[in-house]
C-alpha cells in the first residue's frame, strides 16, 4: 500500500473505537468523501490500528445495474461463523439472518465490520444496517461505513440509515478532506515529478494525484482521470450536464457575469455539479475542479467536440463583451475560429 499522508486523525480514531469496541463499547464509524479521497485506503489501513484478538470483516456494495441483496454479508460470509452462512442461505427467515448476525458480533468482540460505499447499498442491507446501529451500544464492535456524500442528494434512501445513525449517540463522523499542497508537493518529491500545477489540477484528490505521479504527466491530467471525471458528468441530470458542458467551453475561471449570461437558467441550474465537486462557485467566478491544461478534452465531452463555441456561446459573448465589457477579449481554452 502506498503512503498515506495527512490521514493521521482518522486512523488513530479508528483504532480508538477498536480498543473501546473491545471493551464492550461498540459505535458508527461514517467516513465520506468524493470518489478517489482514500476511503478504501482508511479501510486497508484499518488492520494495522487493531488490537491484539480484533478482527476485520469488509463487505462492499457493488454499483450494479440489478442490486446484489446483502452483498456485504455474502462477502463477508467465508470468515464468519456456519451459523451466519446458515442463515444467509435461507432468504426466507430474515429474522433468522440478523439473529445470528448479532450473536456473531456478540461473539467475537473487538470485530470491525466495514460495509463499503453504502451508497449503493440495496434495502435488504439498509435494513440490518438500521438493525445494527440501532443496537450497537450493546455491541462489542464497530459499524465502519464509507460513502461518498457528494453522490446522495436530500431524497437518496441512505438519508434515513445517516438518521438512525445521528440519534444512536454512538456515531463519529470521519469526512476525509483532500490532501493539501504541501502533501502533494511531498508526494511529488518523492516521486521524482514536478508539482508545478499538479495540486491545482487534481484539486488534491489522492487518487487523481496518484494516476498523475504513476504516469510522470506533472499538471497533466492522465486519460484515467479523464475518464473518471467525464463518468462524474455523465451521472448529472441531463439538463445540469447539458449547463456544465456549456460551461466547459468558457475560459477558466470563468466570471460570474458571463456563467450567468451563457446558462438562460441562471447558476441554479448547476447546483448539483458543484454538489459532486465538479465545480467551485463563488460570488466572482466559476471554475473546473480538475482543469486540463494540455489542451482539449477528449470526444467524450460532446459539446467540445460539437465546436458549439462557434454556433452558440462566441456570438453571445462577443455581443455582451463588447458592449459590456470594452477592451475584454475571450481567449477559450481551445484554439477555435469565430463563426464568418
Amino acid at each position: 500500500m502506498g503512503r498515506i499522508l495527512e490521514r493521521g486523525a482518522e486512523l488513530r480514531a479508528v483504532g480508538r473505537a477498536a480498543r473501546d469496541a473491545f471493551a464492550g463499547e461498540g459505535c458508527v464509524l461514517l467516513i465520506s468523501g468524493e470518489a478517489g479521497i482514500g476511503k478504501s485506503s482508511i479501510v486497508a489501513a484499518t488492520r494495522a490500528q487493531l488490537p491484539p484478538r480484533s478482527r476485520l470483516l469488509v463487505g462492499h456494495c457493488d454499483d450494479l445495474a440489478t442490486a446484489r441483496p446483502l452483498g456485504p454479508l455474502h462477502d463477508i460470509a467465508p470468515t464468519a461463523g456456519e451459523p451466519l452462512r446458515h442463515a444467509l442461505a435461507d432468504n426466507d427467515d430474515r429474522e433468522a439472518l440478523l439473529t445470528e448476525l448479532r450473536e456473531e458480533l456478540v461473539g467475537h468482540p473487538g470485530t470491525v465490520l466495514v460495509v463499503e460505499d453504502v451508497h449503493w447499498a440495496d434495502h435488504a442491507t439498509l435494513d440490518v444496517l438500521r438493525y445494527l446501529i440501532g443496537r450497537i451500544g450493546e455491541l462489542p464492535a464497530v459499524l465502519m461505513l464509507t460513502y461518498r456524500d457528494d453522490e446522495i442528494d436530500a431524497d437518496h434512501r441512505l438519508r434515513q440509515l445517516l438518521g438512525a445513525a445521528a440519534r444512536s449517540g454512538r456515531t463519529h463522523r470521519l469526512p476525509l478532506a483532500p490532501l493539501s499542497p504541501a502533501a502533494v508537493t511531498e508526494l511529488c518529491r518523492a516521486a521524482g515529478v514536478d508539482e508545478l500545477g499538479v495540486h491545482a489540477t487534481t484539486a488534491g484528490n489522492p487518487y487523481y494525484v496518484a494516476e498523475v505521479l504513476a504516469t510522470g504527466s506533472g499538471g497533466v491530467l492522465p486519460q484515467t482521470v479523464v475518464d473518471a471525471v467525464l463518468a462524474r458528468v455523465r451521472q448529472l441530470d441531463p439538463a445540469v450536464r447539458a449547463a456544465v458542458e456549456q460551461l466547459s467551453v468558457l475560459p477558466t475561471p470563468a466570471e460570474r457575469w458571463l456563467a450567468d449570461l451563457l446558462l438562460s437558467q441562471g447558476l441554479s441550474t448547476i447546483n448539483a455539479a458543484e454538489e459532486r465537486g465538479l465545480l467551485r462557485v463563488t460570488g466572482q467566478a466559476v471554475t473546473f475542479r480538475h482543469e486540463r491544461h494540455d489542451g482539449p478534452w477528449p470526444t467524450g465531452w460532446p459539446v467540445v467536440a460539437g465546436c458549439s463555441w462557434r454556433h452558440r456561446c462566441w456570438p453571445l459573448c462577443s455581443t455582451a463583451t463588447t458592449s459590456t465589457r470594452p477592451g475584454w477579449r475571450i481567449t477559450p481554452r481551445w484554439p477555435v475560429t469565430p463563426p464568418r
